[in-house]
């Protein structure tokens, strides 16, 4: 991406406190600007023939409508893009259910990472 365009995205990512909507992160290259909505005159990127020109015509549209965008870093614009796929009949809730059920840490992770440790195994 050209200078300019750099220095025009990171303006735009101010709008947002520089940091990720989901996980905080420090904007950074391959942050990306989320489409909240699709205002109905709006092109979309498949009307553009390369990354430059879209972000030549996006980025003025960020400036006046940042209400129409979240700024995501890369992982969470693609975690974002994955839920979004199971919405509707009823998976999106379950895979919520399916998270809240599922632990974090706790002692199941540290026999499974036991578990993979040469030295923790009988046997090694």
């Amino acid at each position: 991406m050209n200078e300019k365009l750099s220095r025009l995205r990171f303006r735009a990512a101010q709008q947002y406190e520089l940091r990720c909507f989901v996980c905080h992160r420090p904007y950074g290259p391959r942050f990306q600007f989320h489409h909240v909505e699709y205002p109905a005159d709006w092109k979309t990127y498949r009307d553009f023939k390369t990354n430059t020109k879209y972000n030549e015509y996006i980025i003025p549209r960020i400036m006046e409508r940042p209400d129409v965008f979240l700024l995501l870093c890369k992982p969470c614009h693609e975690l974002v893009s994955t839920v979004q796929r199971v919405r509707g009949q009823g998976k999106f809730e379950r895979l919520l259910d399916a998270c809240r059920r599922s632990r974090l840490g706790g002692a199941g992770s540290a026999r499974r990472a036991a578990g993979k440790r040469k030295s923790g195994r009988k046997g090694a």
